[in-house]
């Protein structure tokens, strides 16, 4: 079959193109050894995790730049995880809480939950240094939240109320500069009884506390003094 002298010309580009395509393809790009790395590996193996190392400028009320987030665990930490309702959430939580010798710092969102705020009332009579920060919006008109505030501030617990953002929607707890909470759960009564939530408990990995912490300092810093009603 003959081929018009166009036709020949179209197929001609688009094989060069191909080429092209392919060259570009297999050629090493900036972050080639940590790309051959992994793709390397057989599928039927363990495949590395990309881990991103690049600087981050954050917008504002950013409290890390050109950071890597990578925490590596040493053989010591451990990992606690919950469910709810049922299945152990409120229990990790609680652990983290009960076993705080020095320090706790808790952020959160919505505020109402009895067991929790009897464990950290508990954490400051037996010295535990005690700090708490929620969402501004949640809290300041909500009854329950506002009945819970009341009991952390004339428990010696100094509470702030963080506006600044759409929601404060921060669920974590850093206990001793060691030991992390955190996941979906709401330290609330909603989140034990009748929300389906996670929570997640790392213990012994200081680097990881160290992050969260720095961030509650910059919510904690920005937040408003609860007054209680009493």
């Amino acid at each position: 079959m003959s081929l018009t002298a166009k036709t020949r010309n179209r197929l001609i580009i688009g094989a060069v193109g191909a080429v092209a395509l392919a060259a570009i393809a297999l050629s090493p790009g900036p972050n080639s050894e940590r790309q051959t790395s992994v793709s390397s590996v057989s599928p039927e193996g363990p495949v590395s995790p990309i881990i991103r190392d690049d600087t981050v400028s954050e917008s504002a009320g950013a409290e890390t730049s050109g950071q890597s987030n990578a925490i590596v665990m040493s053989s010591s930490a451990v990992i606690q995880v919950g469910f709810s309702p049922g299945s152990g959430a409120t229990t990790t939580v609680l652990n983290i809480i009960n076993g705080a010798e020095s320090e706790i710092r808790l952020a959160g969102y919505s505020f109402t939950s009895p067991a929790v705020v009897r464990g950290l009332i508990e954490a400051k009579k037996r010295g535990v240094d005690v700090k708490v920060v929620v969402d501004k919006k949640g809290n300041a008109t909500n009854s329950a939240s506002r009945q819970a505030l009341n009991f952390l501030s004339v428990n010696g617990i100094p509470v702030k109320l963080n506006g600044n953002y759409a929601i404060h929607h921060d669920k974590f707890i850093v206990a001793d500069r060691a030991h992390v909470q955190t996941g979906s759960y709401n330290y609330s009564k909603s989140a034990e009884t009748r929300n389906s939530e996670n929570v997640i408990a790392v213990w012994n990995v200081p680097k990881l506390a160290e992050k969260y912490l720095r961030h509650w300092e910059s919510r904690y810093s920005e937040g408003t003094l609860w007054k209680s009603d009493y």
